[in-house]
Formats: C-alpha cells, sequence, structure tokens
C-alpha cells in the first residue's frame, strides 16, 4: 500500500503544479507547444492518481500484491480516468 500511497501523493502534487503553471502567466510568456506539454503533464499525472487509487482499492479490498495491482491497474486507470473528466464537465 506503501507504493500506491506514494504514487497518489507524488501524481497529485504534480498535477497541482502542472495546473497551477498553465493558468499562471508564466505560461502566457511561453510559445504554445511548451504551454501544452504543460497540459499533457496534468493530464497524465491525473492518469497517475487514477493508476494509485485502483492499486490502492485492490490491495485494501481484495489484498493483492502490489506489483500485480499495479500491473491491474494500469488498464483500469484509462476509464477512471474518463469518468473523473466526464464528471468535471457537468
Amino acid at each position: 500500500m506503501k507504493i500506491s500511497l506514494a504514487i497518489i501523493i507524488g501524481s497529485l502534487v504534480l498535477a497541482i503544479l502542472a495546473t497551477v503553471l498553465v493558468e499562471s502567466r508564466f505560461t502566457r510568456r511561453m510559445s504554445e507547444r511548451a504551454a501544452s506539454r504543460f497540459m499533457w503533464l496534468a493530464v497524465l499525472c491525473c492518469y497517475g492518481v487514477c493508476i494509485g487509487v485502483v492499486s490502492g482499492l485492490l490491495v485494501c479490498f481484495l489484498h493483492v500484491p502490489e506489483w500485480i495491482a499495479l500491473v491491474i491497474a494500469i488498464p483500469l486507470g484509462i476509464p477512471l480516468l474518463l469518468l473523473a473528466a466526464k464528471a468535471g464537465e457537468s
């Protein structure tokens, strides 16, 4: 469970930092290409949070070894990311 929590916390901090950088005046002075990379970084960090949540749930409730939970969580994180994006739109 320690690896899952580290993934969640690390990805969440990076996603917040990338989002703040995208919305700040710092990126307005950058080119569009560099600003879009920060946006993609934020999306990938949100995907990392989804992977951490799914693997944490698998470890906690199903008592699956953590490395197996991480392997299972990588493809299961994509639908969770899409659901979170859809919930954020409405």
